[in-house]
């Protein structure tokens, strides 16, 4: 991987005051350790996560524990589809520094915000814009623990970045969601369809039907395990059957082509510079964290798609590394027609398929003169391959 996602220079900082410790010192990771254990095992046997009756961030030194790891990588997870989502001109109130916004502050609704993951997101994407707005935030989450902890944390952020981010939280069950009397131009959710069971997941998407304003947009992230990845992929799904849009990473509205095969998935993988605490812990404990994987979906209910804003007419996110074997280099891409592997041969190589060899996962790429065969597309020397990094998307 060529791109790596940085933490913002202000969030150890923050992290330091939230929980009274110095990053640095040596007495930070055996101080954790065990509780990342616990967290580790836990958070990576979804089934049994599920159908807990104690929802696990009650525990202070698990929440602390997850807020010093999980939320410091979690955190720069938002920032591949909300950038993608900002190419699109949305939400409204996200101005891009051409004068579109009309001032209004940017409404985010936050699902099951944890200890607050998705206020620390939201400042972390707040930095990339030339003119970041106002931000009015309301968190929800079963725990009131967790709402207490977030509520800290935005004090945090307020006072270290001077973002003007207000939160407010609510104390919620989502499987039984409250009704609000608010629409938002975002809509957050993290880790949120993998805690709940299918009927409960349903009849959040009528609510969330209810809770989004016309133009707005829903944003879900969830691990990139294979369960949990394809929990997302069912769940769009049946939102397109329900007339919600698809506005990314997908560039078909139909049915999910990974869904067909028990044994696939789709996830992105992103590289980051992994903080010295963190390759401590991870040294520790056993994980490998060296890069943060996920899966995302951006929905509306408006028609908004990211094909519509992009120069190619046809294309292909890529959604596998580039495998490069003896002779020849490939890869996975989906697009309207489907799921398909491309693959060109050394020899053919030539400076107007060149591009191939730079492919990263969640690439948009377009292949034109390719030659169709029974399992695969085979890019010729007179193919051409234009790609959109991810990054520049």
């Amino acid at each position: 991987m060529t791109s790596a996602l940085l933490l913002p220079n202000w969030w150890p900082v923050v992290l330091e005051r939230m929980l009274g410790v110095h990053l640095d010192d040596a007495a930070v990771t055996p101080r954790y350790a065990a509780a990342l254990r616990r967290l580790s095992e836990y958070l990576n046997d979804t089934p049994s996560r599920r159908h807990a009756t104690r929802p696990y961030l009650r525990d202070r030194v698990l929440r602390e524990t997850y807020l010093l790891y999980y939320v410091t990588a979690n955190m720069l997870k938002v920032l591949p589809p909300l950038l993608e989502l900002r190419r699109g001109g949305g939400p409204g109130a996200m101005d891009t520094g051409d004068g579109s916004s009309d001032g209004a502050p940017l409404r985010v609704l936050d699902l099951g915000c944890g200890p607050g993951t998705g206020v620390a997101a939201l400042h972390a994407f707040l930095e990339t814009l030339p003119e970041a707005p106002a931000v009015e935030m309301l968190a929800l989450d079963a725990v009131a623990a967790n709402t207490d902890t977030a509520t800290a944390l935005a004090a945090h952020l307020r006072d270290v970045t001077g973002r003007k981010v207000t939160l407010r939280t609510e104390t919620a069950d989502l499987a039984h969601p409250p009704e609000l009397d608010a629409q938002f131009d975002l809509i957050l959710g993290m880790n949120v369809l993998n805690e709940l069971a299918t009927g409960p997941a349903s009849r959040l998407r009528a609510w969330l039907t209810r809770h989004l304003a016309p133009q707005g947009d829903l944003l879900l992230i969830e691990p990139a395990l294979r369960e949990t990845s394809r929990m997302l992929l069912e769940y769009r799904d049946a939102a397109v059957k329900e007339d919600w849009t698809v506005f990314a990473p997908c560039f078909r509205q139909g049915g999910c082509p990974a869904l067909r095969d028990a044994g696939d998935w789709c996830h992105h993988d992103v590289a980051w510079e992994r903080p010295a605490f963190m390759a401590a812990l991870d040294e520790e404990v056993g994980n490998i964290k060296k890069s943060l994987k996920f899966s995302f979906l951006l929905l509306n209910r408006d028609g908004r798609t990211l094909r519509d804003h992009i120069a190619l007419r046809n294309p292909q996110r890529v959604v596998s590394e580039l495998l490069v074997e003896k002779g020849r280099a490939r890869c996975f891409v989906c697009g309207t027609e489907g799921r398909r592997m491309v693959m060109r041969n050394r020899r053919d190589r030539r400076e107007g398929n060149a591009a191939f060899d730079r492919i990263e996962r969640y690439d948009i790429v377009e292949v034109t003169g390719e030659e169709q065969r029974a399992h695969d597309m085979r890019i010729p020397a007179e193919g051409a391959v234009r790609r959109i990094p991810w990054v520049e998307i």
